[in-house]
């Protein structure tokens, strides 16, 4: 389908506050008629059904899974697209810097990861993915996997797939019967961004990923963890708090603005953590992965 991408996004619960706020960001930079919202209960997609196209609001049952299954019924359509966690603020529309990354034959990567600040550590809480019968065929064995080992972390699991310092219990090569697609991370020091450092020119900022603390809500964490609401107001409260003009850019809004140049640093580190659970501990994979040496 060329450079035609559809965004698509899980919402339910404690979250269902901010559908209006994400609908109207959507809205504001261009990728509303194009952006999914797959509604996990009553209420989210009642909102979702009120703010935004109600025929772009997919009703759905809670589950981690649907962050892969929803993009994969996109792929098999023919449509490019784009997973966003809903914790993420759009900055402008994406889509222009997904088809800016080309291999030196100047082909297009088949996927596009994000990618840490100061770790060697790949996250999916937002990947683009092209429609081709590879990443389809790659994609189904990755949710075939999560769904017989559902004690491992999707995010790891993702890594582990595209051969990534990440490692799971399986021979990624013979569980695979096909080559890794074509690969890559996005800008994540200054376009997309995750909560942590950034360096760069602001105008240049793509999305924003609050890796929120009470997203662990939506795992039913209770209020006994310490990683659940561990930001006081939210950056969700804050980016769509009834302060925040969602037609206009979040550089220009003084209570946005401040949280990211708290953030901004001059420049990138020197040199990353090696990825893992806790940093510094040893786990399956040693040393660092190729992107760390770019």
């Amino acid at each position: 389908m060329g450079t035609f991408v559809v965004y698509a996004t899980m919402v339910y619960g404690s979250f269902t506050k901010y559908i209006r706020g994400y609908a109207a960001r959507a809205s504001a930079v261009g990728i509303a008629q194009r952006l999914v919202v797959f509604a996990l209960d009553g209420g989210a997609h009642a909102e979702c059904s009120e703010h935004h196209d109600p025929e772009l609001c997919v009703s759905g049952s809670v589950s981690v899974l649907n962050k892969f299954f929803l993009p994969l019924q996109v792929l098999a359509l023919g449509f490019n697209v784009m997973w966003l966690d809903f914790d993420i603020y759009l900055f402008s529309d994406p889509t222009p810097h997904l088809f800016a990354w080309r291999l030196p034959t100047h082909v297009h990567h088949d996927i596009l990861m994000a990618y840490a600040f100061e770790s060697d550590c790949l996250c999916n809480g937002f990947f683009y993915m092209r429609s081709r019968p590879d990443v389809v065929r790659w994609l189904q064995k990755l949710i075939q996997w999560l769904y017989d080992n559902p004690f491992e972390h999707d995010q790891r699991a993702m890594a582990a797939l595209l051969n990534y310092t990440e490692r799971i219990s399986v021979d990624v090569e013979q569980y695979l019967d096909q080559a890794v697609p074509r690969w890559h991370v996005l800008d994540v020091e200054n376009r997309f961004l995750h909560f942590g450092h950034w360096t760069g020119d602001a105008d240049k900022i793509v999305l924003f990923h609050f890796m929120d603390g009470s997203a662990f809500d939506l795992y039913g964490r209770a209020d006994w963890d310490a990683s659940v609401n561990f930001r006081r107001p939210s950056l969700m409260d804050i980016f769509y708090g009834a302060e925040t003009n969602h037609t206009e850019h979040p550089m220009r809004q003084p209570h946005l603005a401040a949280v990211m140049q708290r953030q901004w640093v001059a420049s990138p580190p020197t040199k990353r953590q090696p990825c893992g659970i806790l940093p510094n501990v040893a786990g399956a994979h040693e040393g660092l992965g190729w992107l760390a040496s770019i």
